[in-house]
């Protein structure tokens, strides 16, 4: 399995690990392992990228059944990551658990919390 998280110092936050396309300039996540799918650059054009974890709710969605090892209810989100990205991942509340509320344009960071990649409010670290 590919390692989508590169934790950083804890100033810095969490970084995703993206790529860049040289040649169009394309930000992915995850990082485009066989070239760039927007110009068709080889995979020698394409930088690794970390992506600070911070972005906007596109959308959240409330998940009433269970998961392995995450006991519903639970939130889902599309967040757009400011470096670009859209990325789906569970949501967290400040207690870290999953009952939080969050709507379309709320501010988030993502953080690694009991070894998942998730998001909470700004400022809403559990």
């Amino acid at each position: 399995m590919v390692d989508l998280v590169m934790e950083r110092g804890a100033a810095d936050g969490v970084a995703l690990a993206g790529s860049t396309c040289r040649r169009c300039g394309l930000v992915a996540f995850p990082a485009e392992p066989f070239g760039c799918e927007r110009c068709g650059a080889l995979p020698t054009d394409l930088e690794p990228t970390p992506l600070p974890a911070g972005g906007t709710v596109r959308s959240a969605a409330t998940v009433h059944r269970p998961a392995p090892d995450l006991p519903a209810p639970f939130v889902v989100v599309d967040v757009v990551l400011d470096a670009g990205p859209t990325v789906t991942a569970v949501a967290l509340d400040g207690d870290g658990d999953g009952g939080v509320d969050l709507t379309s344009g709320d501010r988030v960071e993502g953080i690694v919390h009991d070894g998942r990649f998730c998001f909470v409010r700004v400022g809403g670290r559990p």
